[in-house]
């Protein structure tokens, strides 16, 4: 919820970076916006990762992690996030050119120059999580399928089954939150260009994440 409210907070100031004269780019407020849409998307994404990962381990592995590793994954999570986060920028120290974080579309971010680095550092990481997500709670799906009548059905774990059931909900909504958009972008690096309302849809989607999951939770 705390990577929903920097992604949320990061597009909110799209109201202030489109009255900025293109001229003026890049700015500090158009740099906060993409920093901040960097951050949330894969926070996001990596924090979905990590309560997937939870419940296959509790669930199907009867293994219930201790808080001190959960607190060590989620450390480890941020850190690659402020990797991923820094690395364009950082990469275009004392080089001239384009700004690494810059207008892209109807908000700031990666700088529509940078199609590789775009995929590097954001795209590849989003697909992988969508496919491990998916992956995993299909796994989960099945075994609570086969155990329903069994040792699932009472018992501590019950309690837990049941949420689980419902939380099997959340990588179907961040799926279809991150499609429409994803689509665009990688329209957009194979050279087709799209009509902007079609962008404003896409990033209206998948900014509902964030309501999405309060109501799930």
């Amino acid at each position: 919820l705390s990577s929903d409210f920097v992604q949320a907070l990061g597009f909110s100031l799209s109201w202030a970076v489109s009255s900025i004269p293109t001229a003026a780019y890049p700015t500090r407020l158009c740099k906060t916006q993409s920093i901040l849409i960097q951050i949330g998307d894969l926070g996001s994404a990596f924090s979905s990762l990590v309560i997937c990962l939870n419940l296959l381990l509790i669930l199907v592995f009867r293994i219930t992690p201790a808080t001190r590793w959960l607190m060590v994954t989620l450390l480890v999570e941020w850190i690659i996030i402020g990797i991923l986060a820094s690395a364009g920028p950082i990469s275009r120290i004392g080089k001239e050119g384009v700004p690494f974080y810059g207008p892209s579309g109807s908000w700031c971010w990666v700088n529509s120059a940078y199609q590789l680095e775009r995929l590097l550092v954001h795209y590849l990481w989003v697909f992988i999580v969508a496919f491990l997500n998916l992956l995993f709670y299909s796994i989960i799906a099945i075994y609570l399928r086969h155990h329903d009548g069994g040792r699932l059905a009472s018992g501590p774990l019950a309690q837990t089954a049941n949420i689980s059931r419902v939380m099997l909900i959340y990588p179907v909504v961040y799926v279809a939150t991150i499609l429409p958009l994803s689509i665009y972008r990688c329209a957009a690096m194979a050279g087709d260009h799209w009509n902007i309302h079609i962008l404003l849809g896409a990033g209206a989607v998948f900014t509902l994440s964030g309501a999405a999951n309060c109501i799930i939770y």
